[in-house]
C-alpha cells in the first residue's frame, strides 16, 4: 500500500515538473510587455522574444486602440500556451500642420483653426493663438498657432494675417446707371488702390449679375465680387404709328429713342383693338433686365388693307404639242400686310395635245380679301424639227430688247433689265438640249422654259444684241453641270446667273468675293479660273 502511494507521488511530481518546465519554456520565448508609439500597428508577433512556431492573440484577448495612449492587458497564445502581456501605448510625437495665410476685411474675425490645414497626429489636436492677432488693424501680421495633442505634445506653426482695406468676402453693389466705378470706390479706409491688368475685364455693366473684380490694394492683389444692379427705369420716347386693321403691330415699332444701360423689352399695357379703324391711344411699357418699368402713351392709327398682292414670275408660255408644263415654277405672290401668300392656278381650259392658244389664270388673295389675277397665254405649237438660224434667234432677242431697253439706260441698267426679264419670264425645267446655244436661246424665247443652259443662252443673246461684253462660264465638275455668264458693263467682269435658285439668291453682277463668301453659291459655282478673265473682287457701283 505504501509502495503504491509513493509511486503516485513520484508520477505527480514528474508531471508538475514537466508542466512547469513547459510554462517556463513558453514564457522565455515571449515578452511580458512591450511599448509602442501611438498610432502604430501591433500584432501578436511583436511579443516574440525567441523563435516561436505559432503565436496569435487569444480568443479572450480584450480589444485595444493604439491611437489612444495607455496600458492594455492582452492575452497571447504561443506554441499552445496562453499568457497575459502588457501593451504600453505612448504618444511622444508632436502634431504637424501646414500654415494658411488669411486675407480678410477689417471687422472680420477668425479662430486659430483658420490659419492651419492638413493637421497630422494620431490623437485629437487643439489649436490656439500664441498671441491673438489684431483683427482691427491693417496690413500684414505674423500669427503663431500652437497645436497641442491629448498627450500634451505641442508644435508652433507660423502663419500670416493680412487685413485689407477692401471687403474681399462681401459683395459690392453697383447701379449700372452710374457708369464705371473708380478703384477708390472699393476702399473702406483711405489707402492706395488701383485696378490690376484683369480689373473689370469680366464685368458686363449692361447685364444684371455678380462679377469678379481684381484690385491691387496697398500693394496686394485681391479679388472682390461686384453685383451689377439697375434701379433706374428706362427713359424713352414714342412716335405715332400706323398699321392695318387685323394686323397687330409690335410695341417696339412705336419706339423712337431709348435711354437704358441694360436690355429693354417693350409691350402694351393693354392689348389694342386691332379691329378698330382710325386712331386709338395705347400705352407702351418699357421693362429693363432688372424689372424696372416705365410707361408712355402712344397713338396708333389702323387703316383698311386695300392693296392687293403682287404676283411675280408670270409670263406667256409656248410649248410643243404633247410637252408638259410647270405652271408653278418661279411663281410667287407677296402682299404688303400678309407677306408671301399662296397662288391659285386655273389651267382647266388648256389642252396640251391640241394646237392653239389657251388662257391660264393666276390668282392671289390676301387676308383682307384683296385679289390679284394674272391672265397669261399658253400657246401649243407644232413640234420643231428644222434647224434654227442665228438671225431668227436674234430677231426674237431684239423683240424682247425693244420692250425692256431704252436709249437713256446705262450698260449696267440694261444688264439689270436683261437679268430681270430672263430670271422672271422663263420657267425652269430640269432638262434642255445643250448642243447648240442658239437653239437653246430660241427655245427660251419661244417656249419660255428651260434649265440653266437655256437661261445662260437667253442672257447671252440679249446681252450680245445690247452691245454688252459677255462670256459663257460652266461648272468644273464631272458629276453635274451648271452654266452662267460673265458680264462687263465698264467696271470689269462680274458673275451674272439668271437661273432661279431654291434659296432665292439673286446672283446679279456679283464680285468674286461675294461668290466665295456665300457657301452655297461657292459650291455650285466651281469653275476653272485659268480659262476666264479675272473677275473683280470689289462690289460693282451701279
Amino acid at each position: 500500500m505504501k509502495k503504491r502511494v509513493w509511486i503516485a507521488v513520484v508520477i505527480l511530481l514528474i508531471i508538475n515538473l514537466a508542466a512547469g518546465g513547459f510554462v517556463w519554456y513558453t514564457i522565455s520565448k515571449t515578452h511580458s510587455s512591450i511599448t509602442v508609439e501611438a498610432g502604430s500597428v501591433v500584432t501578436a508577433e511583436h511579443f516574440i522574444k525567441r523563435e516561436v512556431e505559432e503565436i496569435f492573440f487569444a480568443e479572450d484577448c480584450p480589444a485595444f486602440d493604439t491611437t489612444v495612449p495607455g496600458t492594455y492587458e492582452l492575452r497571447i497564445t504561443a506554441d499552445g500556451f496562453t499568457r497575459s502581456c502588457l501593451l504600453h501605448v505612448e504618444d511622444t510625437v508632436a502634431p504637424k500642420a501646414e500654415p494658411v495665410a488669411v486675407y480678410m476685411s477689417v471687422g472680420e474675425t477668425y479662430e486659430a483653426e483658420a490659419f492651419i490645414k492638413d493637421v497630422q497626429d494620431v490623437t485629437p489636436v487643439t489649436a490656439r493663438f500664441e498671441e491673438r492677432p489684431d483683427f482691427g488693424g491693417y496690413g500684414l501680421q505674423d500669427v503663431n498657432i500652437i497645436l497641442t495633442d491629448t498627450s500634451g505634445n505641442e508644435t508652433t506653426v507660423k502663419s500670416e494675417l493680412y487685413v485689407l482695406k477692401v471687403k474681399v468676402n462681401e459683395t459690392y453693389v453697383w447701379d449700372t446707371s452710374e457708369g464705371t466705378p473708380k478703384a477708390e470706390w472699393f476702399l473702406v479706409k483711405p489707402g492706395e488702390i488701383s485696378y490690376t491688368g484683369v480689373g473689370l475685364q469680366y464685368v458686363h455693366f449692361d447685364e444684371i449679375g455678380v462679377y469678379p473684380v481684381w484690385l491691387k490694394a496697398d500693394g496686394f492683389v485681391c479679388k472682390v465680387n461686384m453685383e451689377i444692379t439697375d434701379t433706374k427705369a428706362p427713359v424713352f420716347t414714342v412716335k405715332e404709328t400706323e398699321g392695318y386693321i387685323g394686323h397687330p403691330v409690335e410695341a417696339a415699332e412705336f419706339i423712337e429713342t431709348v435711354e437704358e444701360d441694360t436690355q429693354v423689352k417693350f409691350y402694351y399695357g393693354a392689348e389694342p383693338d386691332w379691329s378698330l379703324e382710325g386712331q386709338q391711344e395705347v400705352v407702351i411699357v418699357a421693362e429693363d433686365a432688372a424689372g424696372n418699368k416705365s410707361e408712355m402713351p402712344g397713338m396708333l392709327t389702323l387703316i383698311p388693307d386695300t392693296e392687293a398682292p403682287v404676283i411675280i414670275g408670270t409670263g406667256n408660255i409656248s410649248i410643243c404639242i404633247g410637252e408638259n408644263v410647270s405652271y408653278r415654277n418661279g411663281i410667287s405672290a407677296y402682299d404688303n400686310c400678309d407677306g408671301e401668300v399662296p397662288v391659285q392656278i386655273d389651267n382647266s381650259a388648256v389642252d396640251l395635245n391640241t394646237l392653239g392658244t389657251y388662257h391660264v389664270f393666276y390668282t392671289a388673295t390676301d387676308a383682307a380679301g384683296n385679289v390679284t389675277t394674272h391672265d397669261i397665254k399658253l400657246t401649243v405649237m407644232p413640234e420643231r424639227n428644222e434647224e434654227v438660224s442665228l438671225e431668227a434667234m436674234y430677231a426674237l432677242a431684239d423683240q424682247v430688247l425693244a420692250e425692256i431697253i431704252t436709249e437713256d439706260m446705262t450698260d449696267y441698267q440694261k444688264a439689270e433689265a436683261i437679268y430681270n426679264w430672263t430670271r422672271w419670264k422663263i420657267g425652269f425645267i430640269s432638262d434642255s438640249q445643250k448642243e447648240n446655244w442658239v437653239e437653246s436661246a430660241y427655245d427660251g424665247f419661244v417656249y419660255r422654259k428651260g434649265d440653266c443652259y437655256t437661261y445662260a443662252s437667253v442672257a447671252k443673246a440679249l446681252l450680245t444684241r445690247a452691245g454688252i461684253p459677255n462670256i459663257d462660264v460652266w461648272r468644273n465638275s464631272t458629276t453635274s453641270s451648271h452654266y452662267w455668264n460673265l458680264v462687263d458693263t465698264g467696271q470689269g467682269w462680274y458673275h451674272f446667273d439668271a437661273t432661279p435658285r431654291a434659296d432665292k439668291t439673286i446672283i446679279f453682277m456679283w464680285s468674286e468675293t461675294q461668290l466665295i463668301e456665300n457657301e452655297a453659291v461657292r459650291r455650285s459655282h466651281v469653275y476653272d479660273r485659268t480659262l476666264f478673265p479675272a473677275v473683280s473682287t470689289e462690289p460693282i457701283k451701279p
